[in-house]
């Protein structure tokens, strides 16, 4: 294939195509978050923010229960629920070495989404 020469239609969509990519690379780092590590120190009662919304959260002896302001609309784990309600969530803690921690992905009212690691909680 013969190389044709570069019209000015052609130049301006390569521009326009090169602007929207660099105006959405901007905008994803820009809102990029960083993943949250809560360390909790072995209390009982361990309270956080995510994006200025605050959360506590109360272990027991097999439960972590969670209490979250109105701003967070989906808290997702994979450990086993056992009593949801709105503003308030209630796990079971895993068995296994709570050193490794929970992951938790918080989303909130805007779509943002949020990962949180809690460590070092009582058990």
């Amino acid at each position: 294939m013969a190389a044709q020469p570069l019209t000015k239609g052609r130049f301006v969509q390569i521009i326009i195509m090169l602007i929207v990519l660099i105006g959405a690379f901007t905008w994803r780092t820009i809102n990029h978050s960083q993943a949250l590590f809560v360390d909790c120190k072995y209390q009982e009662t361990c309270v956080f923010n995510v994006k200025n919304s605050i959360v506590e959260a109360v272990f027991t002896r097999e439960l972590i229960k969670l209490n979250v302001d109105q701003s967070i609309i989906d808290i997702s784990t994979p450990l086993i629920v056992v009593k949801p309600t709105k503003n308030q969530k209630e796990w079971a803690l895993p068995d296994a070495d709570h050193d490794s921690g929970i992951k938790m992905q918080f989303t909130l009212e805007n779509n943002d989404v949020y990962q949180v690691s809690i460590n070092n909680y009582q058990q």
